[in-house]
């Protein structure tokens, strides 16, 4: 039975995609490395959560971290409203969710979060980890693509250059012309619509809005 639940999971990794890929409208212009990124980061997340000591000790810590603000809330608001803020009660009990209020249990561990969100984006301290974690998860090829009304074409690379300024087309020619072909496969569908000839597809009532509206002649 283990083998076949991590049969199952394999073939989801490879079905999925290929579903999104069959009803895709437009196949070729589909840049598959994303997909393989995506695909491997999910291996190595998996690998690391099932078998890495280290890391399943830090996540057991971040737990840890938040079962004892929950606790340390659940003492506070023990002190100030008693039982109703989740301390002993003074009676049996027949429905367990009966003496939960969420006012007093969850909503007050929301705001001390919040106000310990507040004081780490005050020292700086999140916006620094945010900063990191999007270096990390950015895009493994971000690049910027410009297309002019001239036909002119413009490639930056804004790891290396956020400002912009060296452009690259001359360059890294092939992911310049990749670039185009998306860029032009996603025009051409765009432009299907305002074509009086490829209108056969769409309902004669949405056709004649969007000529009251001005859209299609």
């Amino acid at each position: 039975m283990e083998y076949l639940s991590k049969l199952q999971s394999l073939l989801g990794l490879i079905a999925f995609p290929l579903i999104a890929w069959t009803l895709s409208e437009q196949r070729k212009p589909i840049d598959f490395r994303p997909l393989i990124i995506g695909i491997v980061l999910q291996l190595v997340l998996a690998t690391l959560l099932l078998h890495v000591e280290w890391f399943q000790k830090f996540l057991l810590l971040l737990n840890d971290t938040v079962s004892t603000l929950e606790n340390a809330t659940i003492a506070g608001t023990t002190l100030v409203f008693g039982y109703l803020g989740g301390g002993e009660l003074p009676f049996v009990e027949t429905e367990t969710a009966n003496s939960y209020i969420l006012g007093l249990r969850a909503l007050t561990l929301i705001i001390l979060i919040s106000a310990l969100t507040s004081l780490l984006s005050y020292w700086r301290i999140l916006p620094w980890i945010i900063g990191k974690l999007s270096q990390l998860l950015e895009n493994p090829l971000p690049l910027k693509f410009i297309q002019s009304t001239t036909g002119k074409l413009e490639l930056y690379d804004l790891q290396e250059d956020p400002n912009e300024l060296t452009d690259l087309s001359e360059i890294r020619v092939a992911d310049a012309e990749r670039l185009k072909g998306l860029f032009s496969g996603w025009l051409n569908s765009t432009r299907r619509i305002s074509d009086p000839q490829n209108n056969g597809d769409f309902n004669p009532e949405v056709l004649r809005r969007l000529k009251a509206l001005g859209y299609i002649q």
